[in-house]
């Protein structure tokens, strides 16, 4: 520990934050800690540390960088964010925290509306979650959107609509788009859904009652019904909870499953007394201990969270953490405790946390496993040496050769490698020319590959013969060794039936399977119907096309619209999102009057005209 020793020297007697820096200058570990200089001695003291990074300290060590902030609270803030910019290899980290979703409301407007987002800014708005799915965050918008009549059009919508749509004539809006509700009378609505996200559904359905009591007393059956048909679903949430405690506590229970670097974290949400709802998060931990896993997500997960609960019930080997404690507190302005669940009903809830991180790990232990066993099974159709750890898929996108893009996706271990992913804009002006076309996407990919040292195991193409001999050919330009080729062609209605089968082929039951192509083999090999391996690759290939069909969209979409607004002379994109978003579409501000488009921000009577005028159709049409 020479290089730690040379560190101590240097170290404050204050609290902070340390990040951990190798010879390239990249950090590999970020820690907090009341006193930097004990923090810093604890290393060099034999024994005391067990983690894998600290027994190789002095050769991965380069230097250490202090950061002195006034309190431990300060430190854990801090220490918080250091760690989501720099993802340290050492630090725990939380698997695959992109997917979870949270739904936003911005009390901010006049009349808001729920929506389902994958990151939350600092915008003021209130953010609930975060949902551990998708699924299960646009679940819950479902439920909220079928009985409580908020809008879910988005914000053009409600600024153009001429008339009511849909949910108005069924009752699940109140048509703000047309104004048939004051904004005082639309937050009321609002006020009660944020109470039921929130979990305070108890004190929702006895403000509902006396509604509907008031409904029905006033001969307002109509209204009553629909107070009725909420309470139904309110209270329908409410039976599905295994658990009531008899005093109403607002609580987050978390317990934590591990095993080596592998770890599970249990959470349950209890408001009211009522348990709301779970989740389970898996963890990559490389902590020295427990206590230090479950601290370090605890801190990265309530960095996100709202609303807060009054208290974090954990194991007794966390005990209270008053940096944490006080920072939380700060953030929902009312005291949050974290402490252990030592007796009675926390102590129970605490048991069953803990049995939820405990079967959560083992699925997903299971469904690494199934994945371990698709590729061994991949590995010995291609007659590879090892399993192809990590595969990739190159697809293709074009309208008639125009706007061509290219794609590749990246599964690492049976899962997307998003950060992998890459998308190219095609330069190629060979016309329809799809074999052109992927040469180039390839050819880019594996200059860029061979130069970063980063090739995948295998290399899938969309597409038969053809796309596999243009894959084979740049490889061997590049003199590229080591990547397993395939090419998958996509199932196709029979050309042959027999009679009476026509039905069954429209149905797409008479189809050819999947078949795959290799470098020296004359005919495809088919794999059997049902097979993880054929779903991996289907998936791997089913991907590459989304991730090119939405970059081709996206350019087509920029097109679209510089070919009718950005060409205009003191036209920008601002300018252009404004008219769109005024009148909702090309065709609308075509047909907008002069004083219309004037009356807009930044829009002068000159400028009106000539958008006027550019949008104008031709005289000869105008005839026609």
């Amino acid at each position: 520990m020479g290089i730690v020793r040379d560190i101590l020297h240097r170290a404050p007697h204050k609290p902070g934050v340390y990040q951990m820096k190798d010879a390239s200058g990249r950090i590999f570990y970020i820690g907090k800690a009341k006193d930097l200089h004990a923090r810093m001695h604890q290393y060099i003291q034999p024994g005391t540390d067990t983690r894998a990074f600290v027994l190789i300290l002095d050769r991965i060590l380069s230097d250490v960088e202090f950061f002195i902030t006034g309190s431990e609270k300060e430190a854990l803030i801090l220490e918080n964010g250091l760690i989501k910019k720099h993802r340290p290899v050492y630090n725990v980290r939380i698997k695959d925290d992109s997917q979870f979703f949270s739904i936003r409301l911005d009390l901010k407007k006049d009349y808001p509306r729920l929506e389902v987002v994958r990151r939350r800014k600092g915008d003021g708005a209130r953010y609930f979650g975060p949902y551990s799915s998708a699924k299960k965050a646009r679940r819950m918008l479902q439920l909220v959107n079928k009985h409580f009549a908020l809008r879910d059009c988005k914000d053009r919508v409600l600024e153009t609509a001429e008339r009511p749509c849909l949910r108005h004539q069924m009752g699940r809006c109140h048509a703000p788009c047309r104004r048939y509700i004051t904004p005082e009378a639309y937050h009321e609505e609002v006020r009660r859904v944020r109470m039921f996200l929130e979990g305070r559904a108890d004190l929702l359905v006895a403000e509902l009652n006396d509604l509907m009591k008031d409904a029905a007393g006033r001969l307002d059956f109509e209204r009553a019904a629909v107070l009725r048909d909420q309470i139904a679903a309110v209270t329908g949430s409410l039976e599905r909870q295994a658990v009531v405690l008899p005093n109403r506590v607002d609580w987050d229970v978390a317990a934590l499953y591990r095993e080596g670097e592998a770890a599970s974290v249990g959470l349950l949400y209890v408001r009211g007394g009522k348990l709301t709802g779970r989740d389970a998060f898996q963890i990559e931990c490389r902590a020295r201990s427990d206590r230090e896993a479950l601290l370090d997500f605890l801190n990265q997960h309530y960095a996100e969270v709202w609303p807060l609960p009054d208290e974090i019930l954990t194991p007794d080997f966390l005990r209270d953490d008053e940096g944490l404690s006080d920072w939380l507190s700060e953030r929902r302005e009312r005291r949050v405790s974290v402490r252990p669940a030592r007796r009675g009903n926390p102590r129970r809830l605490l048991a069953i946390a803990s049995e939820n991180a405990r079967q959560a790990f083992d699925e997903n232990r299971s469904r690494t496993e199934n994945h371990v066993r698709e590729l061994e099974r991949l590995q010995r159709i291609l007659s590879l040496p090892e399993p192809p750890r990590r595969i990739e898929c190159v697809d293709i996108s074009n309208t008639q050769g125009r706007l061509a893009v290219g794609s590749l996706v990246s599964f690492l271990d049976g899962r997307a490698d998003k950060n992998a992913y890459r998308r190219f804009r095609v330069e190629t002006e060979d016309g329809p020319d799809d074999f052109a076309m992927m040469r180039e996407v390839l050819t880019r990919r594996f200059k860029r590959g061979r130069e970063e040292g980063g090739l995948p195991d295998l290399l899938v193409v969309d597409g038969g013969k053809g796309q596999l001999g243009v894959a084979l050919a740049v490889l061997k330009d590049l003199d590229i060794h080591g990547v397993a080729l395939a090419g998958m062609a996509k199932s196709r209605l029979k050309e042959r039936v027999g009679e009476g089968e026509i039905s069954e082929a429209f149905e797409g039951r008479r189809r050819t399977p999947e078949r795959l192509f290799f470098p020296g083999q004359k005919n495809p090999v088919v794999l059997k119907p049902g097979t993880g391996e054929l779903h991996l690759l289907q998936r791997v290939r089913d991907e590459a096309h989304r991730f090119a069909i939405t970059y081709h969209r996206q350019l087509r979409g920029k097109k679209n619209l510089k070919s009718g607004l950005l060409d205009i002379p003191g036209v920008g994109p601002k300018r252009a999102r404004d008219l769109l978003r005024a009148f909702g579409s090309l065709k609308n501000v075509r047909e907008a009057d002069v004083d219309a488009i004037q009356a807009l921000p930044g829009f002068t009577r000159r400028l009106a005209e000539s958008v006027k005028a550019h949008l104008a159709p031709p005289a000869d049409s105008a005839k026609e």
